[in-house]
């Protein structure tokens, strides 16, 4: 499943939890913060991909809590940056623009796509993304939680999706869920990794 050409829906929820700082866990401090969680919904502008995998956000932040303070006074600068990251890829898709969904990436970033070998590098991404602009009809829904490390140059995005399509023998959906890592690269936001996976098919009504 890939993202392609994206049309702008948006969904809001809001809740008052109590929030709690993370385990700490042996060696670097990380993550010290994300964007709610199971249990408390976000404040996101979400986006409809209509012809792919996933379609990503405007704003990821409704509150961020950790054991190191308020990330939003602390990292802002970072917030922004990979909202934008997430907004050109988004336009790349919507345009076709092959070059430019493979600048999001890293020279040596990895997608790992459901169901196929994982692609490492620039010349087996373009590959993989030639392939998905070839595609069209499918429309998903996502919905992202973003993770931050305490020196701010590392970042986790970790959500779940529901895509619609038609098939020949009819309509079928399918649930999953996607992880994609950020690094802050010669001061430029980049994926290292992207991965996604479905739960299968939705099961009927």
């Amino acid at each position: 499943m890939t993202r392609l050409s994206m049309a702008c829906a948006t969904s809001t929820a809001s809740t008052s939890t109590t929030a709690s700082s993370p385990p700490r866990r042996s060696g670097p401090t990380w993550p010290i913060a994300c964007a709610g969680s199971a249990s408390e919904p976000r404040s996101v502008s979400a986006y409809t991909d209509t012809a792919g995998r996933r379609a990503h956000h405007g704003p990821v932040h409704k509150r961020l809590h950790g054991s190191h303070g308020d990330f939003m006074s602390k990292h802002p600068d970072a917030v922004a940056a990979i909202t934008q990251r997430y907004q050109e890829w988004m336009k790349a898709i919507r345009e076709r623009d092959l070059e430019a969904i493979l600048s999001i990436y890293a020279d040596d970033a990895t997608y790992m796509p459901p169901g196929r070998p994982l692609a490492t590098g620039r010349a087996k991404l373009k590959e993989v993304w030639g392939g998905y602009l070839q595609r069209k009809d499918f429309v998903a829904e996502y919905t992202p939680t973003l993770h931050l490390s305490d020196a701010g140059d590392m970042a986790y995005d970790i959500g779940r999706y529901r895509i619609s399509m038609v098939k020949d023998e009819g309509p079928v959906s399918f649930v999953g869920k996607y992880v994609v890592v950020w690094k802050k690269v010669d001061g430029q936001w980049r994926a290292m990794l992207d991965m996604d996976n479905d739960n299968g098919p939705e099961a009927k009504a």
